[in-house]
């Protein structure tokens, strides 16, 4: 969501994404979880990197792609309601194939 810095439009970066948020839900209710997934080199892709290790998720078949990372961005309107945009056309995340599956 957006923030103001400066009195200029900001976001704070916010890692996520369904499969990660699934992996850090179950790895906090003490289930031992692991993430099979291609992550970004970018700035990006490290903050999901250290979130999963941060979280205690192995990370032994997360593959580091050149690629950038997927991103989402959330708007709240006025009211409440949150808009929701979504930039993942030649991602890292979108390059997973059979063959990188152990």
């Amino acid at each position: 969501m957006p923030t103001k810095q400066d009195g200029e439009l900001a976001f704070i970066p916010k890692p996520g994404g369904s499969p990660l948020n699934v992996a850090v839900g179950l790895s906090r209710l003490g289930v031992p979880t692991g993430f099979l997934g291609k992550i970004s080199k970018d700035p990006f892709g490290q903050l999901l990197y250290a979130h999963l290790v941060q979280n205690q998720i192995d990370t032994k078949f997360v593959i580091e792609d050149p690629r950038p990372s997927a991103l989402a961005f959330v708007f709240v309107k006025p009211g409440g309601e949150s808009q929701f945009y979504f930039y993942g056309l030649e991602t890292a995340d979108m390059f997973l194939t059979l063959r990188f599956i152990p």
